[in-house]
């Protein structure tokens, strides 16, 4: 990631990942809170074309390993949003958050 802020127009969050590697990538972003829409945008935070986040608490995590009388047990703070979106070689891309 290397941007997290608030946008400047709206008020909404916008995101922006960079791809270093010379070859495309498939990228993921696990959102702590609601979201009511995730947008794609330039770097001006234009929205160019709505995606489509998915049930964050759907993905499968590894728990803990209890000792049977609770303690051990997977505590993590589950994500409530999952947005999956592909990342071109050296490609910013920029995506905006609306809650």
């Amino acid at each position: 990631m290397s941007a997290f802020k608030k946008a400047e127009s709206r008020d909404t969050l916008v995101v922006r990942v960079f791809n270093t590697a010379d070859e495309d990538t498939a990228a993921s972003l696990r959102v702590f809170f609601p979201v009511k829409a995730v947008y794609h945008a330039n770097l001006a935070e234009e929205r160019e074309g709505e995606m489509a986040p998915e049930d964050g608490q759907a993905e499968q995590t590894a728990a803990a390993v209890g000792d049977g009388a609770g303690r051990g047990a997977d505590t993590a703070v589950k994500p409530v949003a999952l947005v999956r979106f592909p990342v071109g070689p050296k490609e910013i891309v920029t995506l905006e958050l609306v809650f």
